[in-house]
């Protein structure tokens, strides 16, 4: 049975009472800081972009290969997204939900999406161009 008069056992190698919340109001701290680094940066990583946006690495490359992702400006090795490169996207990706709210259809077990297929008709196209 469980003695609420007993005097509490002293916990080694633990935060207790007043040391877990001053380290949880620190990290909340260290968050808050980094959120607002991240809203005065001029470029987002492929992989901030993607947690920024709530989207895969895998969607992200599937809308690069499709043409319908972000501009994407190349430093070094890395690939960097422009602030205002991503809000245009994002306003892009509005405007083509709202001008097609119902446009996927399953096609053979999967979904086809008319952005993609136009992506694809475009990419054709320029290779039709370049022959």
């Amino acid at each position: 049975m469980l003695d609420l008069n007993a005097a509490p056992r002293k916990r080694t190698g633990a935060l207790l009472g007043g040391q877990f919340h001053a380290k949880l109001l620190e990290s909340s701290l260290v968050s808050a800081r980094f959120e607002d680094h991240m809203e005065t940066q001029d470029a987002y990583s492929v992989a901030e972009f993607c947690r920024r946006n709530g989207i895969s690495r895998a969607t992200y490359y599937n809308l690069q290969r499709d043409g319908t992702g972000p501009r994407v400006m190349k430093v070094g090795a890395r690939a960097l997204i422009s602030v205002e490169a991503a809000t245009e996207w994002r306003r892009n990706m509005e405007a083509l939900g709202a001008e097609r709210p119902d446009q996927r259809t399953r096609v053979g077990g999967g979904l086809s999406n008319p952005a993609s297929d136009a992506a694809e008709q475009r990419r054709r196209n320029q290779l039709l161009v370049e022959a």
